[in-house]
């Protein structure tokens, strides 16, 4: 039977110690009111600690035994502890710590909370497969209405604005494979992502979510990755695609495919088979212009272009393919200057930019390029003198300048490239004579002078040169007789003089 509980109050001066059966001691309870529970005795048995709510809790389990009560009773009111901490904290964390710093900032953080918000909503989106409006072109890119009417590759939809922005140095290689991958391109062409021309973002779009390859910089060598977005974006940017059957190329065989760059048409590795050393693609019908990406191929040493419907500027950046020994990009529609950086490529030994619209000089620099065994600028608006420097050029053995508006008259230092073979100058406006330092070039087989203000007279010298076989030199203003020396060269086959006089006169030199 439970015993009757009678209440008694002193004054509180000291705790009271209370001995329960177990040999505990809990030390006696100061009331708010300062006073303390003198008698109450099962619930003096019962008493487990000091809190302000260990009474109410005893009344809760007055059914137990006091040892079992006493033990339940630390139980609940630890827990009930846990709670009030609880709900304490969910109260007042929020103004504490960096949450509060952050709270405290400027709109420049909401908005890149946003920004974050948006790309993690469209790679869900992306990765669940869910469906879009399918060629979505992001704000800061060009309306349709101005893009190529040809152009027909839609890449999957994303939100421009949630592309990071470009830093400095390599990804980090615990990036997300998305992540370190568009990092990886957005250094590559240089441009912060808002600043990404249409092509380069189809080109980004394909490498992240399209490329069957799922390359990761993480683990992939990051020149391969380079080089396969600078043939992805040169085949997107230059007609690659836009019409059926692979939009304007002629061919187009491996690309966006999951063979290697190595394979794809018109593509040339190195043995490793990763790093491309040559690109091939004459008369494929690429138009548009090139990509400064191109760049990009370090190793590049064999680059050919020629015949087809390729406009704009020859870019600068083409000047730092130092490995480059090989450039054709004849018969297109390049306008603008020359570049000077070409000039700082110094393995060159072919140059051809003929067939174009090129304007301006020709720079003194090309004389820098030692190596260099072949010049075609012909067919140009190029104008101003030949350079002189081209006399540095020991291993020169063609000059092909012809059809401009050069002037002035054949510099004597070019004289001293003696390996040239061909010497085509026709269709200038060059003055002056013929020097008689043209005997040391005992090679030449081709002299084509013809359709200048050329004067004076035919140096005899000629007549020394015994590999010539071609020889033009009519609708120029020379004066006097043909020297009979010419009639030395035995191996000329072609040849043709400024008026009927002078050819019969050459006509009478043969015959003797």
């Amino acid at each position: 039977m439970r015993k009757s509980a009678s209440l008694e109050f002193r004054t509180s001066q000291s705790p009271l110690d209370l001995n329960n059966d177990d040999g505990f001691d809990f030390p006696g309870t100061i009331l708010p009111n300062k006073y303390e529970v003198l008698s109450m005795p099962h619930m003096e048995e019962r008493k487990c600690c000091n809190c302000f709510y260990c009474t109410p809790m005893l009344k809760l389990l007055d059914w137990m035994e006091p040892s079992a009560c006493r033990r339940w009773g630390v139980v609940l009111c630890m827990i009930s502890t846990g709670v009030v901490a609880g709900v304490l904290i969910g109260l007042f964390a929020p103004s504490w710590g960096p949450a509060a710093s952050m709270n405290s900032n400027s709109g420049g953080n909401e908005s890149n909370d946003a920004t974050i918000n948006d790309t993690t909503a469209v790679t869900q989106g992306n990765e669940s497969g869910s469906n879009g409006t399918v060629g979505m072109i992001p704000s800061s890119m060009p309306s349709p209405s101005i893009l190529p009417s040809n152009t027909s590759y839609a890449p999957s939809p994303f939100d421009m604005a949630s592309l990071p922005t470009l830093q400095q140095g390599p990804p980090p290689p615990l990036l997300d494979r998305k992540d370190a991958l568009l990092s990886l391109l957005l250094q590559s062409s240089k441009v912060p992502s808002q600043s990404l021309s249409y092509a380069q973002y189809q080109a980004t779009m394909w490498m992240i979510q399209d490329d069957p390859l799922y390359l990761n910089p993480n683990t992939n060598q990051t020149q391969y990755i380079i080089e396969r977005y600078v043939l992805v974006l040169l085949y997107m940017s230059m007609g690659g695609i836009g019409k059926s059957n692979g939009g304007q190329w002629v061919n187009s065989a491996g690309f966006l495919s999951e063979l290697t760059t190595c394979d794809w048409m018109g593509v040339t590795c190195k043995e490793d088979g990763i790093v491309i050393e040559m690109i091939i693609f004459e008369n494929n019908g690429l138009s548009s212009s090139i990509p400064p990406e191109l760049s990009l191929l370090s190793s590049l040493k064999h680059l050919d272009l020629n015949n087809n419907d390729i406009t704009g500027i020859i870019p600068s950046e083409i000047g730092l393919l130092q490995h480059l020994n090989y450039i054709n990009l004849s018969h297109n529609d390049f306008k603008n200057e020359i570049p000077n950086s070409l000039f700082n490529c110094s393995k060159l030994q072919y140059i051809d930019l003929s067939n174009n619209n090129l304007v301006g000089s020709i720079s003194s620099n090309i004389g820098s390029l030692l190596d260099l065994t072949s010049i075609a600028l012909s067919n140009n608006v190029l104008v101003g003198s030949v350079p002189r420097e081209i006399g540095n050029l020991s291993f020169l053995e063609s000059l092909s300048l012809h059809e401009n508006y050069l002037s002035g008259p054949i510099p004597p230092e070019i004289y001293n490239a003696t390996s040239l073979r061909s010497i085509r100058l026709f269709k200038n406006t060059l003055n002056g004579s013929i020097n008689d330092n043209i005997k040391h070039l005992v090679n030449l087989s081709q002299l084509l002078i013809q359709n200048n203000n050329l004067s004076g007279t035919i140096p005899s010298v000629i007549g020394q040169l015994e590999q010539l076989e071609f020889l033009y030199i009519n609708h120029n203003e020379f004066q006097g007789t043909i020297p009979n020396a010419i009639g030395n060269l035995v191996n000329l086959s072609k040849f043709s003089l400024s008026s009927p006089v002078l050819f019969f006169w050459f006509v009478i030199v043969l015959m003797k």
